[in-house]
C-alpha cells in the first residue's frame, strides 16, 4: 500500500465522499489507538486538563470524538491521547515523505527524543527505555 494512502487524507476531489472517507479513517485509527491508550490511562493516570478548565470548543470536540469513536476517556485524557497521536503521526510522516532528508540520515534519535517527551508529559519517563543497540 502506498504510504500516502496511510499518511495522506482522501482528496477533496472526492466531493461528499471526502468527509465519509476521512471519518471512516479516523474511526479505524481510534479502534487501534484508543484501546491502547484507554489501557494506559486505566493503569497509569497522568495529569490532564480538568473538564471545566478546557476551552469550550475543545471540550465539545473531545466529547464528540468520544461519542463518534467509542473511545471511553475523560475529555482531558482524550486531549493527551490525540496530542500524542498527532506528534507521532507528524514525526513518521515527516520521515516517510523525506522532509528531513538529506539533513538527517538517521531518524532514530529524533524519534526516541519524541517518545521521551511524550512519556515525560505523562509522568512515565522512568519507564521509557530506548531499544537496545
Amino acid at each position: 500500500m502506498p504510504v500516502n494512502l496511510l499518511f495522506g487524507t482522501p482528496s477533496t476531489a472526492a466531493g461528499d465522499a471526502h468527509g465519509e472517507l476521512t471519518s471512516a479513517c479516523v474511526r479505524r485509527l481510534a479502534a487501534v489507538w484508543g484501546p491502547i491508550f484507554v489501557e494506559l490511562w486505566t493503569e497509569r493516570r497522568c495529569p490532564v486538563l480538568a473538564k471545566e478548565d478546557m476551552e469550550p470548543r475543545l471540550r465539545q470536540q473531545m466529547q464528540d470524538y468520544r461519542i463518534d469513536t467509542g473511545v471511553d476517556l475523560p475529555p482531558g485524557a482524550m486531549v493527551v491521547m490525540l496530542s500524542s497521536w498527532r506528534s507521532l503521526y507528524g514525526q513518521i510522516a515527516l520521515e516517510e515523505f523525506g522532509h528531513f532528508a538529506p539533513l538527517f540520515s538517521d531518524q532514530e534519535p529524533m524519534f526516541e527524543l519524541l517518545m521521551l517527551d511524550l512519556m515525560r508529559g505523562m509522568g512515565l519517563q522512568h519507564q521509557c527505555q530506548p531499544p537496545a543497540r
